[in-house]
């Protein structure tokens, strides 16, 4: 049996946190909406941790 332990998604998780708090504690309006768009990624990139989220991708066919 082999695990596989993916630690890019909560280190990236890690980080939008840490910039989304920076940003959003300058109390203006366009800083809460940056702030919480990257919360909301971090959210995202937690998820994907836990593997609740599974992103995957495909071909994309155009016409």
């Amino acid at each position: 049996m082999q695990v596989v332990v993916n630690f890019s998604n909560l280190l990236v998780a890690i980080i939008l946190l840490v910039l989304g708090l920076l940003v959003f504690t300058r109390h203006r309006i366009a800083s809460y909406i940056v702030g919480g768009f990257l919360a909301i990624l971090a959210l995202l990139s937690l998820l994907a941790y836990l593997g609740i989220l599974k992103p995957t991708s495909g071909h994309i066919t155009i016409g």
